[in-house]
């Protein structure tokens, strides 16, 4: 018998191959015992982790994108606000020839 350990929400972390059943109720670590391991726990292709969705019955679940690092975060946020400023200075560009067109009578 093998055990497939799992966290408190289902997804897989692991497995050992001989567990000792009084030490894992003990820690309350969450398993399941198999005869064998399943595929899809022991060939989880990149980019995945394995979730149990029941007692035996295991599905594949992509991994989230990971966050960007802080410095990419903060070139994103400045190109958003250099952005933002050339919109800025667009529009303050068209209001200021509206206002010189009104003023001159569209001369």
């Amino acid at each position: 018998m093998q055990a497939i350990l799992y966290t408190f929400d289902g997804y897989v972390y692991g497995f050992h191959p001989n567990p000792d059943l009084a030490e894992f109720e003990t820690s309350g670590v969450n398993y399941d015992l198999v005869d064998e391991l399943p595929e899809i726990i022991g060939n989880t292709p990149a980019g995945y982790v394995v979730k149990r969705i029941a007692a035996g019955q295991y599905e594949l679940e992509p991994l989230p994108p990971p966050e960007p690092d802080q410095i990419t975060q903060l070139q994103l946020a400045l190109t958003e606000l250099a952005e933002a400023y050339e919109q800025d200075m667009t529009d303050t560009q068209l209001a200021l020839a509206e206002l010189a067109e009104l003023i001159t009578g569209g001369a």
